[in-house]
């Protein structure tokens, strides 16, 4: 019983010698708290990281200003926008107003769409496999 208090006695000497100095500097030291500014630029990184999903009928196109319109949307075209016309490659003036398209965009600063890919031509519909008549 002696042995067993002079262990528990020692061990926690042994505590308080090792962690008094990581506690003392611990008091000393202040964590920096993040900026509201800094937050905010964060997750409008992480708001711009994924891009949003559109798709409907194109209402009108600017070649020359590199814009079309899908509803009250107005997406810009940029290099890096990767436009395609049933899986081919394609350019902006491929992109026809009444012509359903889908796709993805970048709310930029300022609130300028900038459209990420560009799928002209509406989903076709895979042909179902047809039932084999059984022979009657």
């Amino acid at each position: 019983m002696k042995s067993t208090l002079h262990f528990v006695a020692s061990a926690c000497a042994a505590a308080v010698i090792f962690c008094a100095p990581e506690i003392a500097s611990a008091k000393g030291k202040q964590t920096p708290t993040p900026s509201p500014t800094a937050a905010a630029s964060v997750s409008a990184t992480v708001a711009r990281s994924r891009a949003i999903p559109f798709r409907g009928q194109v209402l009108s196109v600017d070649i020359a200003a590199k814009t079309f319109s899908v509803g009250k949307r107005t997406f810009h075209v940029t290099d890096q926008t990767v436009i395609t016309d049933n899986g081919a490659p394609a350019r902006i003036s491929d992109i026809v107003p009444v012509e359903a398209v889908t796709g993805s965009y970048w709310k930029r600063d300022g609130g300028m769409l900038e459209a990420k890919t560009v799928k002209i031509g509406a989903k076709t519909p895979e042909a179902k496999p047809t039932p084999n008549e059984s022979p009657k």
